[in-house]
């Protein structure tokens, strides 16, 4: 079952990423380990790197 999101609190904008076929196939494969979606991933190295700006920033 899929993971439901908490109420938006701010408005949300769609992504779409060109990738040459061979990075989209690592991503495929990185996804398949952790058996996580595509947006799973991308969401989660967007958190990452959000507290890693923000911890810089301190």
């Amino acid at each position: 079952m899929p993971k439901l999101r908490k109420a938006a609190t701010e408005p949300y904008k769609q992504l779409m990423v060109e990738l040459p076929l061979s990075e989209y196939q690592i991503l495929e494969e990185y996804c398949q380990q952790p058996q996580e979606t595509k947006g799973q991933v991308v969401l989660t190295w967007i958190r990452r790197l959000k507290s890693h700006l923000s911890s810089n920033e301190s």
